[in-house]
């Protein structure tokens, strides 16, 4: 196809005088687009880096990020990106991983994407896009993850020819049109300066129209925003009234990645968020950007949310059918906190069924979504009025942002009840009403009444409180034996869980069940007693059944027996995915979830699995090696850059790992000095704990780990690292199981 270059360059005159007039404009053909993206920009003529980074496997040259909020007719609103990044090659580790590209890419007419390898003597290839192909988003790395919105799908494509030494300059631009009638508030930018690789310059430049309002922030260290030059309008023309703002930034050595290092708190963090509402709309949101200011640098104001806290009155209509029965159920309960306990239950269940009933949501097919925080809390208050329950409003601050004036989002944010001392937060399809999201346990909280008896009285500052390990445990009881040929583990793994552990295994082994029913029993016993005394009583007094209606029967127990059957083989899946980082299954026999742990009366999920392993013992002459270790799983293992700290240390909840083991011997065998299986490595901080007895022919293995508290100094490192050496020591240990002389 013939370029247009004369089109190229007065493209190139009019839009790339700033780099990111390019967001603004619709000029030309595809091809045209496509080579604007390579512009003569001088930034992206690096072609060589500081000596100090010549043993990194990359380095990223030059990379900016463009974005532009402009007004398109009387509601509309046009929202433009555009990202270039110029990465060198410097060895085969960062060949491997650049020879996979990923890019979003959208139909619009101002969305494209280009890719050019540039080789050493300065030769510029073109890569072929045409024949990407879709990928989950779960695959795509962070690198080419958008910064602006959440994707579902990319496309991928491989670089051919690829070598040490090359250097990629890649491009993408999009764009999204908006509704502008109403309030709009735009995905919020939050995002370390630093990357897996050192950057030699780097820039973000924001083109915001009249009547848009930013609020930023830079953290630890960032470069703050300045204004820049008089923005461009959507006719690529300079205007005073349209704002630009630009982050600057040069010479950013990599980010050191540590375990459990809080990287908001520690590396130079930026936040940033446009938001745009039509006249008085402003003033009625509850989103944290003052009317008055263009740009807000500051903390957001908590009793300006406090005061914008509406209550959803709507949940008590809706919940009609339901509320007489509640009224009568919550006069058999006991003290309040009680009473408000039961409500957060009914809610779960009226929320889950209005999904069910209304909405695309597959229950009974593992959709586990979550109420959205606030609308929880506005939902759950305007039933605990209905029902004169006193209470307050909760705003905790989530933990990686350090406390509350370094908040500028509502979502950084999470909002929630508290009825006497007992706390409520949103939940989702599993969760009990003790469960507080782990992200804020510790943190600064403000608490509040919402009705106008107290409207005078000041909110109260509090923390949110941390619960013991124990509360947070995973109990794991194996009994393991073997095959009469000694070349198979037979393993009875009985799992207990509680707290926040159960979030992972939940939403596996819960998958593909319906617990409505449940919920609805536990709820309303009585009326689900005469539901099922009147069924049972119309199938004993009911008529002769047709035969259309037999065959109906037939095809539902049919189906029933097949989901069934599918159940039990994901079932099987799942367990063997959920070890295969430990030791490979051979064949699971069964996977019997004995309970849900969703229900106050029963809060530990409780999983029993048999299966099969070939890996765990291995013959040596007459003897057996065993590896007993490997049956605590998988442990962290530290390598020698791992044992200097930066950073201050920050869990993500206190944890309990325990496992007990029993170990039957075969006839004929024995083992001996099984004291080597022993630890005891006990901090104020964390723990790990291993004790290991013989009686008769039964090997038992306690062992325990704990990460006792959310935070400790990076002066007490080595704790760390003595309890986690030792809980991967263990891991390793083998034991010999000889045979009689």
């Amino acid at each position: 196809m013939e370029i247009n270059f004369k089109l190229i360059l007065l493209s190139l005159l009019i839009i790339m005088s700033s780099y990111g007039e390019l967001l603004a404009q619709r000029v030309g053909s595809k091809d045209a687009k496509r080579e604007m993206g390579f512009s003569s920009d001088e930034d992206f003529n690096i072609t060589s880096f500081p000596d100090k980074w010549k043993e990194e496997s990359a380095v990223i040259l030059c990379q900016k990020h463009d974005f532009s909020y402009i007004k398109h007719g009387l509601n509309k609103i046009k929202f433009n990106v555009i990202i270039r990044r110029r990465v060198f090659i410097n060895d085969q580790k960062a060949k491997d991983e650049y020879s996979i590209f990923y890019f979003i890419e959208r139909n619009g007419e101002n969305d494209h994407v280009g890719y050019i390898v540039e080789k050493p003597d300065g030769e510029k290839i073109n890569v072929d896009l045409s024949d990407a192909v879709e990928v989950g988003a779960n695959e795509v790395s962070a690198e080419y993850r958008s910064y602006y919105s959440y994707n579902d799908s990319y496309k991928k494509i491989a670089i051919p020819n690829l070598e040490v030494g090359d250097i990629i300059d890649y491009y993408v631009i999009g764009s999204k049109s908006y509704d502008g009638s109403s309030e709009l508030i735009f995905s919020q930018f939050s995002f370390s300066l630093a990357s897996k690789y050192p950057i030699i310059k780097q820039k973000f430049f924001f083109n915001v129209d009249k009547g848009f309002k930013v609020n930023f922030r830079a953290f630890n260290g960032a470069p703050e925003i300045v204004e820049g030059e008089p923005g461009i309008n959507k006719q690529g023309r300079q205007k005073d009234k349209i704002k630009t703002y630009i982050v600057e930034d040069d010479n950013r050595d990599k980010k050191k990645y540590e375990y459990w290092k809080s990287y908001t708190l520690e590396e130079p963090w930026i936040k940033f968020q446009v938001y745009y509402a039509m006249g008085s709309q402003a003033t009625k949101s509850i989103q944290l950007i003052s009317k008055e200011k263009d740009l807000v640098n500051s903390p957001i104001d908590l009793e300006t949310i406090r005061k914008k806290i509406v209550l959803d009155k709507r949940m008590v209509t809706m919940a009609a059918t339901d509320i007489n029965e509640l009224s009568k159920r919550l006069r058999k309960v006991g003290n309040v906190e009680n009473k408000a306990e039961y409500i957060y239950y009914y809610l779960k269940y009226w929320y889950f069924k209005q999904l069910r009933s209304y909405t695309n949501f597959d229950y009974e097919n593992g959709d586990y979504a979550n109420i959205n925080y606030m609308r929880f809390a506005n939902l759950f208050a305007a039933l605990l009025n209905k029902f004169d329950i006193p209470y307050k409003y909760v705003i905790a601050v989530d933990r990686d942002n350090g406390g509350f004036d370094n908040v500028i989002f509502t979502n950084d944010l999470t909002t929630g009840i508290k009825v006497k001392s007992k706390y409520f937060f949103y939940f989702d399809n599993n969760s009990l009403s003790t469960d507080i999201p782990s992200y804020i346990l510790g943190t600064d909280a403000m608490e509040f009444y919402t009705d106008r008896k107290h409207k005078d009285e000041k909110a109260k500052m509090v923390k949110i409180p941390v619960r013991d390990y124990n509360y947070n445990a995973l109990h794991s009881s194996l009994k393991v034996s073997f095959n009469e040929s000694m070349d198979t583990t037979y393993i009875i793994n009985s799992d207990s869980i509680v707290g926040s552990m159960k979030d992972g295994y939940s939403k596996l082994v819960l998958y593909k069940t319906s617990y409505l029913d449940q919920d609805k029993e536990y709820l309303f016993p009585e009326k689900v007693r005469k539901e099922k005394e009147e069924a049972a009583r119309k199938s004993k007094n009911g008529t002769r059944k047709s035969k259309r209606s037999i065959r109906e029967t037939q095809e539902k127990e049919r189906t029933e027996a097949q989901e069934k059957q599918e159940l039990k083989e994901w079932r099987s899946d799942y367990i063997i995915d959920f070890f295969e980082n430990d030791f490979k299954i051979a064949k699971v026999d069964s996977v019997v979830v004995a309970s849900s742990g969703r229900l106050p009366n029963s809060p530990y999920l409780l999983v029993n699995s048999y299966f099969r392993a070939e890996d765990f013992i291995s013959k040596a002459g007459r003897n057996y090696i065993f590896n007993i270790g490997s049956l605590i799983g998988h442990q962290l293992e530290l390598e020698t850059e791992d044992m200097k700290r930066e950073a201050d240390i920050n869990v993500t909840n206190v944890l309990s790992y325990n496992f007990n083991i029993e170990l039957q011997i075969p006839d004929g065998y024995y083992v001996e000095n099984v004291d080597a299986l022993d630890y005891n490595i006990v901090s104020d901080l964390a723990e790990f704990t291993a004790k290991a007895t013989i009686d008769g022919n039964i090997i038992r293995v306690n062992t325990s780990k704990k990460y006792k508290t959310l935070y400790a100094s990076k002066d007490d490192w080595n704790k760390y690292i003595d309890f986690l050496e030792a809980a991967y020591e263990f891991s390793q240990k083998k034991i010999i199981i000889k045979k009689n002389k």
